[in-house]
């Protein structure tokens, strides 16, 4: 469900605070039906988890990408592309994880203190969002029909992922002293 989804996101980054690193969800949710967009944010949550598999009860109904239209099968594949273009940026991580326990996902609060966000709860109320490792801002789409996010950009310099293109951060902010963007 969308909620089970919503909940792997805070079960993942626990699971490594707890020195688990290798911890993922059951894409698309294991026991029920899956929807088809429900699978694709699923499939593109997922790509960004230590551990990524696609995986469903003995009774439920197809939930593999080809068993979805074009369109979402081509969604599915650019998440999971996107997974293998950072396979040695992961691996980099599991080293780290392995060598000094530092979680390979990890709540904004370990990356960002609060600094120019003022209150420190700010970022530590950040619950729908994750950094993997201490380079990639993921902000998932987490809700049925949403099109959008309200993401949390913290003070620094932020790249486009897919261009590398640096994205102005007057630009992020909208020109004001908000970090919440949509």
């Amino acid at each position: 469900s969308w909620g089970d989804m919503r909940l792997s996101v805070a079960g993942t980054l626990s699971m490594g605070l707890f020195g688990i690193p290798m911890v993922g969800a059951d894409i698309c949710g294991f026991t029920g039906n899956t929807t088809r967009e429900l699978c694709v944010r699923w499939h593109q949550l997922g790509s960004l988890y230590p551990f990524s598999r696609n995986h469903n009860e003995l009774f439920g109904i197809p939930q593999e990408p080809y068993a979805f239209d074009a369109a979402a099968t081509a969604i599915i594949k650019k998440s999971i592309l996107t997974r293998y273009s950072l396979i040695a940026y992961m691996y980099t991580l599991f080293h780290e994880a392995h060598k000094t326990g530092t979680p390979v996902v990890r709540p904004l609060l370990m990356e960002f203190d609060g600094g120019g966000l003022g209150p420190l709860l700010e970022v530590a109320d950040v619950d729908e969002q994750f950094m993997v490792g201490p380079a990639l801002l993921a902000s998932p789409v987490l809700y049925e029909g949403a099109t959008s996010v309200r993401a949390l950009f913290p003070a620094g310099r932020w790249f486009e992922f897919e261009s590398g293109k640096e994205v102005p951060y007057a630009s992020v902010t909208g020109g004001d002293s908000s970090r919440w963007v949509e």
